[in-house]
């Protein structure tokens, strides 16, 4: 997807202060305007229930954290997120 605009959300602020141990060099920041940054695949159990926060294809058990998440470090399945020029879209 081609990333035409986007913005700092209050979430990523958190990287800023508290979880700025988790962030390492080349680590891209931001999400999906609009759409929750949580990343699904829509049809597993949780998924199923209206969980889609704790996604069982894409949850980041290293961790014990639910799915992973746009642009928020290895916490969260260090996906890169939209504060880029393009940006990928894992289970689209």
């Amino acid at each position: 997807m081609r990333i035409t605009s986007t913005a700092i959300c209050g979430s990523d602020l958190h990287l800023y202060g508290v979880l700025t141990m988790f962030m390492e060099e080349g680590d891209i920041v931001g999400h999906r305007v609009v759409v929750p940054f949580n990343i699904a695949c829509g049809h597993c159990w949780m998924c199923n229930h209206g969980l889609m926060a704790q996604c069982e294809t894409t949850q980041v058990k290293a961790h014990g954290n639910g799915a992973a998440l746009f642009g928020y470090t290895k916490l969260y399945g260090q996906v890169p997120g939209g504060q880029a020029e393009y940006l990928r879209v894992p289970q689209a």
